[in-house]
């Protein structure tokens, strides 16, 4: 996994959403506490008939997602502590964070990709 992941939730009631998060603060590879932390912060959106929770393999499998850009620049204005003495600190904050679905970046409904062509002139 990634410092900066993308989540995809289906809910039976609301569909299929997709999320930022942070991709290492529980396991490095196993994406399950991730996904686990996910389902109980989701409940803060109102998802509580969640079917599937996916870490994606890519940021790209969310991009068509209305407010996909909206949620890249909130979470990249967060830095990561990643010296010596910060890291473990903020990597705990951040997995009780997820948990309470603070530091979930809401990318909204994946929305079909258009094209704009320019009037002729």
């Amino acid at each position: 996994m990634e410092d900066v992941v993308a989540i995809k939730i289906t809910d039976r009631k609301k569909g299929q959403v997709a999320f930022l998060t942070w991709g290492r603060v529980f396991d490095r590879t196993d994406p399950k506490p991730l996904e686990k932390a996910v389902a109980n912060g989701v409940k803060h959106f109102g998802f509580v008939n969640v079917i599937s929770i996916a870490v994606c393999d890519s940021l790209q499998e969310v991009r068509a997602c209305e407010y996909f850009f909206e949620g890249l620049i909130a979470i990249s204005w967060r830095p990561i502590r990643f010296k010596k003495n910060t890291y473990k600190p903020w990597a705990e904050k951040m997995r009780k964070s997820i948990a309470r679905g603070k530091e979930l970046y809401f990318l909204g409904r994946p929305q079909k990709l258009t094209v704009r062509r320019s009037a002729k002139p």
